[in-house]
């Protein structure tokens, strides 16, 4: 499901599983409009449990989640935080907007809070690795959102089964001694994701 919003606060917090942000400034360059381009088709494909949100004002509504909770979050110890991340990026979060709103009288942890921030960096690498690319990875991305069967991101199992496809666009090499990395915490790393334990 699609809502298009003015700022964080008024996102609908009534019963979806998941969020995902589609986080713009106003300099709409070819990534951005492609995005943009596939927004409605991406917010029906995520179904119904979960919400797909884009600006009414791209830079405004940016502004109020990097302004929220979310804007101070490091994903990851030593990464960038989110308000750091260049843009466009989709942003997938497991939380309601009432509870990150920094006006909300929930307190909430940056522990409690599962992000995971596909990056300009990592969509404009997927972009350029073939025609069409960026758009069949939206359709996965869009597919395993609706088929998750939970909105913890941070769930190795989960990764395991619903997003393993992400590792098509990751490049792993073998150590010196031929060691296989975990291709599950190189896609954490990529993604500035920190996995449960």
């Amino acid at each position: 499901m699609g809502f298009k919003a003015a700022n964080i606060t008024t996102v609908s917090s009534n019963g979806f599983n998941s969020y995902i942000f589609f986080l713009m400034d106003d300099w709409n360059g070819e990534l951005s409009k492609k995005l943009l381009k596939h927004y409605d088709t991406f917010a029906t494909n995520i179904g119904l449990k979960d919400l797909a949100v884009k600006g009414h004002d791209n830079l405004s509504f940016y502004n109020s989640v990097i302004d929220s909770k979310l804007g101070e979050i490091a994903p990851k110890t030593g990464q960038p935080r989110l308000k750091d991340t260049r843009l466009p990026a989709l942003v997938l979060c497991n939380r309601l907007p009432s509870e990150i709103d920094e006006s909300s009288s929930k307190k909430i942890n940056a522990e409690d809070i599962n992000l995971v921030i596909f990056s300009a960096d990592f969509l404009e690498k997927v972009d350029n690795s073939g025609k069409d690319a960026l758009v069949n990875f939206m359709r996965q991305l869009s597919s395993s959102i609706n088929s998750s069967t939970t909105n913890n991101f941070v769930d190795k199992q989960e990764w395991k089964t619903s997003w393993y496809w992400l590792n098509k666009y990751v490049e792993v090499k073998p150590s010196f001694f031929g060691i296989k990395p975990d291709i599950i915490g190189v896609i954490g790393d990529i993604l500035h994701l920190r996995f449960d334990k």
